[in-house]
């Protein structure tokens, strides 16, 4: 029987060096476990002697030689007389592969943020500096277009322009509109101010806190900047087309205005192209 089951382990060793592990690692008096036949598919195996398992299979001795067997293919009854459960097997390798796949974006999520802060953080000096040069010069830019928009449509205002929220007097004036759409369009910023001012006060007074307990005030407050809000927007919209009028363009050209970051070619080639001096002086609204 020795000379046999050596004979058995050296083909085994030819067969796979993990079939000869799971045959090694337990005894034959302890692990082995006998079956007069084990069925698999259209396969029958008979004298069955269990010499090896591992997590997924079985190596076994039969009438004809040795075989790997998986355990899932095998009979139920036969896997519960190995105590191979399948469900619990099956839960708990994928709950495993489901934690080794979570652990390993979570790892890569880590990486990459240490590898943005890392980055931030040996430019942050040159970013600061960007900015801090750029978005002033950006500024001046976009004044000096606006500048020269009022000046070809007719407007003069070599000093409003180049200030922040006075700037679109001039711009509205260069667009045929009056001061009065020009306060819709301003708005829901004044209100924004109105508000401010009006809770710093209050708050002096001790009273702030008591003025807006109620939701229906509240509620009144959102709702009336949500309407000045979109009030503007229509103003704004307006002015888009009608400064392409008073620039001698096509009124549908103001579409470019509304669209982020097309608008700054567009911005660019209002400032900076030649109009038709008689549609802007008649001001028509051509759309082809």
């Amino acid at each position: 029987m020795n000379r046999l089951r050596s004979g058995l382990l050296s083909l085994l060793a030819l067969i796979g060096p993990g079939a000869l592990t799971a045959a090694e690692s337990k005894p034959a008096s302890s692990a082995e476990q006998k079956f007069e036949a084990i069925q698999v598919g259209s396969q029958t195996f008979s004298n069955v002697t269990v010499v090896g398992r591992s997590a997924k299979q079985i190596t076994i001795m039969h009438a004809k030689g040795v075989a790997s067997l998986k355990l899932d293919d095998l009979m139920p009854d036969v896997q519960a007389k190995l105590g191979y459960d399948p469900a619990n097997s099956g839960g708990k390798e994928k709950g495993l592969s489901l934690s080794k796949t979570f652990s390993a974006q979570s790892e890569r999520a880590r990486e990459a943020r240490a590898k943005a802060d890392e980055l931030l953080q040996r430019h942050a000096a040159t970013l600061g500096l960007v900015a801090a040069v750029g978005l002033p010069l950006f500024y001046l830019f976009c004044c000096f277009c606006f500048l020269k928009i009022c000046r070809k449509a007719g407007v003069n205002a070599p000093f409003k322009v180049w200030v922040p929220l006075l700037q679109f007097d001039p711009l509205f004036k260069a667009a045929g509109m009056s001061r009065i759409a020009l306060f819709w369009f301003m708005s829901p910023l004044l209100f924004a101010a109105w508000a401010a001012l009006f809770v710093l006060i209050a708050s002096f007074a001790g009273t702030a806190l008591d003025l807006f307990k109620g939701p229906k005030l509240t509620m009144f407050v959102g709702g009336l900047q949500g309407l000045l809000s979109f009030v503007s927007l229509i103003v704004g919209f307006v002015w888009c087309f009608k400064i392409c009028i008073a620039r001698g363009k096509r009124a549908w050209l103001g579409i470019f205005l509304i669209l982020p970051l097309i608008n700054l070619l567009m911005l660019c080639y209002l400032a900076f192209s030649a109009g038709s001096k008689e549609r802007r002086r008649t001001g028509q609204l051509k759309l082809a």
